[in-house]
């Protein structure tokens, strides 16, 4: 009896710490998905002759990083702890191609009989089936076009009562607050450059101008914009990087789920 327990204590022991194990595992996921950040950064630039510009994204103090830069074509690199992908994928391609290869030549077979059967099957049944469709065309043709036009008249009278509901006007403010912080979480924490642009036409050329003063808070003082009226043109440089958190991602499926609103709106969408 002794003996039996002294196992049993020792498995359960044994179990605990694989448990530990698996439990510590799963919070150093969880932190790296919520607290460690995707970092881009990019440079690019435009001229009279030519254009050229790359940005680096990275996860994991670079463990997982996507570089995609352009000089006269679009080039892309992922690199996977410094091992580019095409050779990870390389290997997997070849064990799937030798396994693909033994299942095709024992399916072919049977698969191409089982094909002819169906032609021979479907042909036969060709005529009968395009005589009754026909009919049943003729039939209901006038009736359904009525039902048709009856149940479009209903949806958008529908619609337009649901847009004017108060859940739709709350929802709507929602959107633009949960747009603006999204916004403004994944937007560039620093960003320097200029950039000089003109039109033939001087009013299209400040009503652009005047279009991007719009959206001074998320380029900011280190940026310019310098206009050129009467004249054609488009160059500059930029740099920037920022960091984008996947506890904020976290956070907002959170308050979508909370949304009492948002929740009525999906299934009223169901039933209109």
């Amino acid at each position: 009896m002794a003996v039996a327990l002294h196992i049993l204590l020792s498995i359960l022991k044994i179990a605990g710490i694989f448990g530990i194990i698996l439990l510590g595992i799963l919070l150093l996921v969880l932190i790296c998905l919520f607290f460690c950040p995707v970092v881009y950064r990019g440079c690019g630039e435009k001229n009279q002759n030519d254009m050229k510009g790359r940005i680096k994204i990275s996860w994991l103090f670079h463990g997982i990083s996507l570089k995609i830069w352009y000089e006269d074509d679009l080039h892309y690199s992922l690199r996977i702890i410094g091992i580019p992908i095409e050779r990870i994928s390389a290997i997997f391609k070849k064990r799937t191609e030798k396994q693909s290869e033994i299942k095709q030549s024992k399916e072919f077979t049977t698969v191409e009989k089982i094909d002819m059967k169906r032609e021979v099957k479907e042909n036969e049944k060709q005529p009968l089936k395009k005589k009754k469709v026909l009919e049943k065309r003729r039939k209901h043709s006038f009736q359904d076009f009525r039902l048709t036009l009856k149940r479009i008249y209903d949806k958008i009278k529908n619609i337009k009562e649901f847009l004017k509901s108060d859940q739709v006007g709350r929802i709507k403010k929602w959107l633009v607050k949960e747009t603006k912080a999204f916004i403004f979480h994944i937007k560039p924490k620093k960003l320097k450059g200029t950039v000089q642009f003109g039109m033939e036409d001087p009013c299209l050329t400040g009503e652009i101008l005047a279009m991007l003063g719009v959206f001074y808070p998320l380029y900011g003082e280190h940026f310019t914009i310098e206009p050129f009226f009467g004249e054609k043109k488009l160059e500059g440089n930029i740099t920037f990087r920022g960091r984008i958190y996947g506890i904020y991602f976290a956070l907002l499926a959170w308050r979508v789920f909370q949304n009492r609103d948002l929740r009525f709106i999906i299934k009223k969408i169901k039933y209109l």
